[in-house]
């Protein structure tokens, strides 16, 4: 395996950075808020649910203009 090496220290003090303090909290807060809205997203009657529900109906009537 080919690739950049990443010294220990600056792969331990990003460790630190996300699993300790302040910061490490606001990421958790903030990643449990975008799995929150991911889910909205996806569920029926979400943003990507319909947008996805659009583009299946749009290839459907692609489908039947062209066969017709």
């Amino acid at each position: 395996m080919t690739g950049d090496w990443v010294e220990c220290g600056k792969v331990e003090a990003a460790v630190r950075r996300v699993m300790v303090g302040e910061e490490a909290e606001g990421m958790r807060v903030r990643a449990a808020q975008l799995s929150e809205a991911a889910k909205k997203a996806v569920e029926e009657g979400g943003s990507s649910h319909s947008d996805l529900t659009a583009l299946l109906e749009e290839l459907k009537a692609s489908k039947s203009k062209a066969l017709a």
